[in-house]
């Protein structure tokens, strides 16, 4: 029993892959799977990953700074500090020279520094914070671009296999027909001119199947692209899923996809400007030093020499007073900033509201152009049906023929073109108007 399951599992491995390529995936699925593997959309959240160190970083420079530091120093010459001779009971006016150390110094200490009132510092956790903030947005507008993105090349995916379809029908028809004709040449009711039309005819259909098939595939690994789906492994889609209708909700600025990473823009050259101005303030730190040195005419005094300790803890205050660079030209930098940033923004808006009105227009259009497309493949394929009617009575007009076929070639290249164009506009709505996509 054990052994049974343990193959049955084995098998289950082994074919799952095969079995998952082989189901038809639906928009929902292709959404999921592509939020779970696009690598762009992976790398935006490792910049968000590192936009927390970077702030946690910044969060450091409140915490204690220590250092240890340890030397040996060997003086061929040794420093020579000169005294006046009346402080060793020698004449006035004379100098004594006295050695500074020995050949042989070592030192180690242990230094600490703590900042307790530190402006910039405060000011550059605020702006890392906003920096990350950014980094989130910017992955929350890249899943609806992607959204979108996937969305669209599905549909249009859809729709071109639906004009695979139509042209795959095109050409089978026309295969009737241009076996009619043959049987008509073949009786002597019909010349060798209007079978080589036919046949002609015959080849143009074939080239319009096999640009239909190149269209498919190229749109597929678009599909796969956006998804991050392995180029190489065959994916299925459900062409008998109806599109979506999709609706809108109407032009709000605060629904647009980037709206959140636009405005963020604005609180970092604000945060960025009163970095700059904390320049201006004080800062006070707490410092505190103990370290040991030790003397000897050689290398050995490390062990055998006596170690002479000094430390101090004190307070550190810093005014700036003058600083051309820091106080005036950083801030005027940043204020210029800032004011770029907030025309960039009301820019921002005015072109995503005039993009939105643009794109409500076209797809209004696109609706209309679809009705129209419609009725005309409609009349187009009932003309095609009368010429064949009187081939099949023996009158056979070539010109008529082939002015039928392809007016049903062109109406239904525009059709599916419309269609195309119709889900575009309606998915870039769906987009601006900031649903779920």
């Amino acid at each position: 029993m054990k052994r049974t399951s343990f193959f049955m599992a084995l098998a289950c491995l082994i074919f799952l892959p095969w079995l998952a390529s082989g189901q038809h995936w639906t928009v929902a699925k292709c959404l999921e799977y592509a939020h779970k593997n696009n690598q762009s959309r992976q790398s935006r959240q490792k910049l968000i990953l590192a936009a927390d160190w970077e702030r946690k970083s910044v969060i450091g420079r409140l915490a204690p700074k220590i250092d240890v530091k340890a030397g040996i120093d060997h003086y061929w010459e040794i420093p020579v500090q000169v005294f006046p001779g009346e402080l060793v009971g020698q004449p006035a006016g004379t100098y004594v020279p006295i050695k500074l150390g020995t050949p042989w110094m070592g030192n180690i200490g242990i230094e600490a520094n703590l900042n307790l009132v530190d402006p910039q510092t405060w000011q550059a956790i605020r702006l890392s914070a906003l920096q990350q903030q950014a980094k989130k947005n910017e992955l929350l507008s890249f899943e609806k671009t992607l959204s979108k993105n996937v969305r669209m090349s599905y549909y249009q995916l859809q729709a071109l296999n639906k004009g695979l379809s139509l042209a795959k029908d095109s050409y089978h028809n026309y295969q009737e027909i241009h076996q009619l004709i043959t049987r008509q040449y073949d009786k002597g009711f019909t010349d060798k001119i209007a079978l080589n039309q036919s046949t002609s005819m015959m080849k143009e259909l074939q080239n319009q199947l096999s640009r239909k098939n190149t269209e498919v595939h190229n749109a597929l690994l678009d599909l796969k692209f956006w998804m991050g789906f392995p180029l190489a492994d065959s994916l299925l889609v459900n062409n008998s899923e109806d599109m979506e209708i999709l609706p809108t909700s109407g032009f709000i600025t605060e629904e647009l996809p980037d709206y959140e990473s636009q405005k963020v823009k604005l609180s970092i050259a604000a945060q960025e400007l009163k970095s700059a101005k904390a320049a201006w303030y004080p800062s006070l730190s707490l410092r505190s030093y103990y370290s040991k040195m030790g003397f000897g005419q050689s290398l050995d005094f490390i062990g055998q020499s006596r170690w002479i300790g000094s430390g101090f803890i004190g307070l550190q205050l810093t005014v700036p007073l003058f600083s051309l660079s820091k106080q005036f030209y950083d801030p005027g930098k940043q204020k210029a900033r800032l004011e770029s940033a907030e025309l960039e923004f009301l820019d921002y808006l005015n072109s995503q509201q005039k993009h939105y009105l643009e794109e409500q227009q076209l797809h209004l259009e696109a609706v209309q152009d679809l009705k129209t497309q419609e009725a005309q493949l409609k009349l187009a394929r009932e003309n095609v049906a009368l010429s064949y009617q009187k081939l099949e009575k023996g009158i056979i007009n070539m010109i008529e023929l082939r002015q039928a076929q392809q007016d049903l070639n062109e109406a239904t290249e525009k059709l599916n073109k419309s269609n195309q164009n119709l889900l575009q506009h309606a998915v870039e709505l769906y987009y601006l108007t900031s649903q779920k996509l």
